[in-house]
């Protein structure tokens, strides 16, 4: 009866010892797991955030396509418009150095009237539209403001090969609601041109 008693005390010791081994076990099984999920949620939001980082500018949809085409669907305020130039010039390097647009500076290259040459000779076919913006801080349906780089020239007068002006250019863009930026170039008088910075010409190695 006695060796019976130990067996039985022995069995349930061991019985007890395999229960709490299971438990600890459970226990750290979910808390493993519950580690895991939150080290799995951190790293897709930290991927989510680095793939948000590399595209600012974000998907080209169907509405920012037509507005690079026809220009602003609507009337909108000027100081919007420049708000919006700026958002989407963050998204271009040759602009990084470059100071945002300004309401100043707009109003400042319409009020300074036409300068010589082409562009002058279109100030007649834009000055109500351009001192209409001035006077009601608004840009009209078809317009767009537009920022460009240098530009590059390929076998120039001065050299072979290709000679590239670093630099901005921003532009405001007239009715293109009627005369779209599609196969065909722009009209002169379509095109206005608010800030031209060149600073530095950088040539490709066949240059002489």
């Amino acid at each position: 009866m006695e060796k019976l008693s130990k067996v039985t005390l022995f069995i349930l010791s061991v019985a007890i010892v395999i229960f709490c081994i299971w438990i600890i076990t459970r226990s750290r099984g979910q808390n493993l797991s519950a580690s895991g999920s939150s080290s799995m949620t951190k790293n897709i939001n930290n991927q989510e955030k680095s793939e948000s980082s590399d595209y600012p500018c974000g998907a080209i949809t169907s509405e920012k396509a037509n507005q690079e085409i026809f220009g602003y669907p609507s009337e909108i305020s000027l100081s919007d418009a420049i708000k919006n130039f700026n958002e989407l010039q963050k998204c271009y390097p040759y602009a990084a150095n470059f100071p945002p647009l300004t309401e100043d500076e707009v109003i400042a290259s319409i009020v300074s009237g036409p300068d010589y040459g082409r562009e002058g000779s279109m100030w007649l076919l834009q000055k109500d539209i351009l001192q209409n913006i001035v006077i009601q801080k608004k840009v009209p349906k078809g317009a767009l403001l537009v920022g460009e780089g240098g530009g590059c020239e390929h076998n120039s007068a001065i050299g072979k090969g290709e000679i590239c002006a670093k630099g901005q250019r921003i532009y405001l863009f007239i009715g293109l609601d009627k005369s779209p930026r599609a196969s065909e170039s722009l009209k002169l008088e379509q095109i206005f041109l608010i800030r031209k910075t060149l600073f530095k010409v950088e040539t490709s190695q066949n240059m002489k």
